[in-house]
């Protein structure tokens, strides 16, 4: 599993929340057309309204969000699970039942990463050719 940090963050600069960083990473992603979905699954859910979604299969843990198009790069590969981070975030900030799922998700043949940041997250999807193709 790799984790990836921007290089540019700068310490003691305000860091935009996780879900506008999954927000900026979801245009860039749909912009170059790469096949990917959010799980929703956080959240607090009152009631009964928990009990239900966990009788409907909502697992802590799993993934932010899962990419489904193999890596231009590395096509051996099924498809990455992305765990998605504040970018001023500290390892800690990765809870034990997350890094169980990223771990399944790679024996299962999937490239797993935790970013720190949407750019981090983005820079890195470069190296590994998505962007590069348009259909």
């Amino acid at each position: 599993m790799e984790i990836l940090r921007d290089d540019k963050r700068t310490k003691g600069k305000r860091s935009p929340l996780e879900s506008a960083e999954q927000a900026a990473l979801f245009r860039w992603l749909r912009r170059n057309c790469v096949a990917a979905f959010c799980v929703p699954n956080g959240g607090l859910r009152p009631g009964r309204g928990g009990i239900n979604m966990k009788a409907q299969g909502v697992t802590p843990g799993i993934p932010d969000l899962l990419i489904v198009d193999r890596p231009p790069n590395q096509p051996h590969y099924v498809g990455i699970a992305l765990e998605l981070k504040r970018a001023n975030g500290k390892p800690s900030d990765i809870r034990p039942e997350q890094m169980l799922w990223l771990e399944r998700f790679e024996q299962r043949g999937w490239i797993s990463v935790v970013s720190f940041g949407s750019r981090a997250a983005i820079d890195w999807l470069r190296t590994m050719g998505y962007g590069e193709q348009q259909p």
